[in-house]
């Protein structure tokens, strides 16, 4: 019972030192975009984010979390969860890829023609890390979790 308690404690701390690392990373590099970009620019950034945002809640849509909470898993377990999530960041590329001259019109921006394709790329990148992420939380290893996505946020 000590060594549950003990990790558990552990958890929490690296979960929290998680979250508030990466929060401020995120603070760090919005401040640094905002002093390097022009202010047409940031909002730019701005107006494509939330379409990446929404695509990402897609791609994860708890495949990755019934994984951590499954009592027995296999290899094919990972494999299913990991094409599953690529296949669905690659349909989400392509939406959004082909949707981006909609986009711009729907802003009346056109240059996010061309930003909106190249971050699109975004989405199939982050699938490659789902299941990677998944195993580590189901090994409770929370500290190896933060280390990487600390270094994965700051790059």
């Amino acid at each position: 019972m000590d060594n549950l308690r003990k990790k558990s404690v552990s958890g929490v701390f690296w979960a929290l030192t998680e979250k508030f690392s990466v929060t401020g990373v995120k603070f760090l590099l919005g401040i640094i975009l905002a002093r390097l970009l022009t202010p047409a620019d940031f909002g730019l950034i701005g107006m494509i984010t939330v379409f990446f945002i929404i695509a990402e809640v897609f791609v994860d849509s708890g495949f990755a979390m019934a994984y951590v909470q499954k009592k027995h898993i296999n290899e094919a377990d990972a494999d299913t969860v990991f094409y599953t999530n690529l296949i669905i960041s690659i349909f989400l590329f392509i939406i959004i890829f082909f949707s981006a001259p909609l986009i711009a019109h729907f802003y009346e921006q056109p240059q996010l023609v061309e930003l909106t394709r190249v971050m699109s790329l975004v989405i199939i990148i982050n699938a490659f890390n789902i299941i990677q992420r998944a195993q580590i939380i189901r090994s409770v290893n929370f500290k190896k979790l933060t280390k990487v996505t600390f270094v994965s946020s700051v790059l």
